[in-house]
């Protein structure tokens, strides 16, 4: 079993690294972030908020050239993989759950995609729960989950958290959120195989 999680627009910060570390995962971890392919004589910068980190994602990479990043570390790992993503690296994910199968990724794993209220005839080849905030600005959340939720392969759940509660440098960073989530997923993924529903379990507490 392999491991890749594909970050948000913030990239691979040291406190995505401490979550990874924190989840203790018995199989290889990859990570993928949008600004890997970037000239590395090019300094990214340590971005204050998610107004400078969108901007600076915008004008660098997009939703195309991050989904063929994570396209591309998906190709090169021998064997099967779970895909967990934060954000827009689970709309990326989320693009890509038409041309992969089962046999290739056991499951998926999507935190507040944004960006998939622009996918919504996309059909996932693979299990895929997707975990929406408690609302957003851009759509109306319970309208979209009802419409993924037509997808055989698609489970949703909705957290009473915001967009981004995951990641320590957001402004909406929960840390009660935080630690229920991650202690849900330390249980969920110790074992060698993932049952399919087992994502939906993240959101059966209180």
């Amino acid at each position: 079993m392999n491991y890749l999680i594909a970050s948000d627009i913030f990239g691979q910060t040291s406190e995505l690294n401490d979550f990874i570390e924190q989840l203790a995962l018995p199989f290889p971890v990859k990570v993928v972030n949008p600004y890997q392919s970037i000239d590395p004589l090019i300094a990214i910068p340590e971005f204050t908020g998610e107004s400078q980190a969108y901007q600076y994602f915008t004008e660098h990479v997009g939703l195309d050239r991050y989904t063929d990043l994570v396209k591309n570390s998906i190709d090169a790992i021998d064997g099967p993989v779970t895909l967990i993503g934060f954000s827009v690296g689970a709309s990326a994910i989320w693009r890509l759950s038409q041309i992969y199968g089962a046999d290739k990724v056991v499951g998926a794993l999507g935190f507040y995609s944004s960006q998939i209220r622009h996918y919504l005839s996309i059909v996932s080849n693979f299990p895929f729960h997707l975990i929406f905030p408690n609302h957003e600005a851009s759509f109306d959340v319970q309208q979209v989950m009802n419409l993924l939720s037509k997808n055989n392969n698609v489970t949703c759940g909705q957290l009473p958290y915001l967009h981004g509660f995951m990641n320590k440098r957001s402004a909406n960073f929960n840390k009660k959120g935080y630690d229920q989530t991650l202690a849900k997923l330390k249980q969920l993924l110790v074992g060698k195989t993932i049952e399919q529903n087992a994502f939906s379990r993240l959101c059966s507490w209180a």
